[in-house]
């Protein structure tokens, strides 16, 4: 038997990481880099009271989220939440737990989005089945 010395990429390495097996480690992951990239700001999550007990609480509410939602759809609306963000001098950073308590009103958008974005893929790949069996001509 073959021995595959390639190794997998870890679960927080979320841009050679496959969507569906992201976990919360993965989340707060892109969320931290996100908000450096976008934002220039350390990510700190949500709430009030010691930071380990914040850490674990968006935990949380990260797992409720992906078992409510599903992953693609998730990252959707993690990504409309970081494209609205207008960083300011009391909040330079978005974190989870705000998007989870105050921007919800994302979520049908960003499931819209995923949808749209299947219905593409699965018309692009009806119109390349069709054209690999010469049903379409140009």
């Amino acid at each position: 038997m073959p021995v595959n010395n390639r190794k997998q990429p870890k679960s927080a390495d979320w841009r050679n990481f496959p969507l569906d097996k992201w976990n919360c480690s993965t989340w707060h992951r892109y969320l931290i880099d996100k908000n450096a990239e976008l934002f220039d700001a350390e990510y700190i999550p949500f709430g009030k009271g010691a930071i380990s007990q914040r850490w674990r609480t968006e935990k949380g509410q990260l797992k409720q989220a992906q078992a409510d939602l599903g992953n693609a759809v998730l990252l959707a609306f993690i990504d409309r939440c970081l494209a609205t963000h207008t960083p300011n001098a009391d909040f330079p950073h978005v974190n989870f737990g705000f998007m989870w308590a105050y921007r919800r009103d994302e979520v049908p958008r960003a499931k819209a989005d995923v949808t749209a974005g299947q219905q593409r893929k699965q018309a692009e790949e009806r119109i390349q089945a069709e054209m690999d069996e010469g049903g379409i001509e140009w």
